[in-house]
């Protein structure tokens, strides 16, 4: 079966026939991500494009799709995917790290052509069983409240029970929306951004982590984001002061003092 790629340019071709039956293909392939055993219903009439009762495999998750694209190039796609496997699509996109989890998500989007510049519309997803790469959150708390350099990088992970967000995306932006993710019983919240030309996320997080509120820094690609920590803004907010010193006195002890007065005396 051939492997169908996107975009395609030019849409008139769809005022040259009519056509009714069954599309079937062993691949098909938008960017670096793919859909296998793709099936559909297929209703040509008039230059409208109809998808309907579309049904997939994405990284082994059941996948169910509706598409219209008419031949002015204006598109719309409905798409649901249960149960795939999150380390696969993300090593597709580029990532390197070892994520885990099950990843569902509805997406509703609409476009003229296939360029980034006229995509809209919104995804929302739900992950399980993942991990957040950058650092260890718990211990990396525990150093920053007793004041010792907390490891960070991409060999630290931190296990996520539960992600999930909204993604809008208009105007060129998509922005990440009711971002929450659950770590260790303890929901933390917050919002993101991902610019769509180099595919970075930039975001954060903020709850608690055991006794300690947090908050959390997100950067790097949507497919590997890592978590950022600043130490002083952590021991802030929550009223870590870090113990003062005690100063040496000057001269002799009190002890040295009392032996001295004798001893100059006797």
């Amino acid at each position: 079966m051939p492997t169908l790629r996107a975009p395609l340019t030019d849409f008139g071709f769809l005022n040259r026939f009519d056509y009714r039956g069954e599309l079937v293909v062993g691949e098909l392939v938008a960017g670096n991500l793919k859909l296998v055993q793709f099936k559909s219903d297929v209703e040509l009439k008039d230059g409208m494009l109809n998808l309907k009762n579309g049904r997939a495999l994405a990284y082994e998750g059941k996948t169910t799709l509706q598409a219209t694209l008419n031949a002015m190039g204006h598109w719309s796609m409905r798409c649901e995917v249960d149960n795939a496997r999150l380390a696969n699509l993300v090593k597709d996109a580029g990532s390197s790290l070892a994520v885990g989890g099950q990843l569902n998500l509805q997406s509703n989007l609409y476009g003229n052509g296939f360029s980034k510049q006229t995509l809209n519309g919104q995804i929302g997803f739900a992950v399980s069983d993942t991990k957040l790469f950058g650092a260890n959150l718990a211990s990396a708390v525990s150093d920053i409240a007793r004041f010792k350099e907390h490891q960070s990088g991409r060999e630290f992970s931190t296990p996520v029970s539960e992600a999930r967000g909204l993604v809008t995306i208009h105007d060129n932006h998509a922005s990440l929306e009711q971002l929450s993710v659950v770590i260790e019983g303890n929901r933390l919240r917050g919002t993101a951004s991902i610019n769509l030309y180099d595919e970075t996320l930039t975001g954060e997080l903020s709850g608690r982590s055991g006794a300690h509120r947090v908050v959390v820094g997100l950067q790097n690609k949507w497919y590997e984001p890592i978590m950022v920590l600043d130490a002083d803004r952590i021991r802030s907010i929550n009223g870590i002061v870090q113990p003062s010193s005690k100063k040496k006195e000057d001269g002799p002890s009190g002890w040295d003092r009392l032996k001295n007065f004798f001893k100059d005396r006797f």
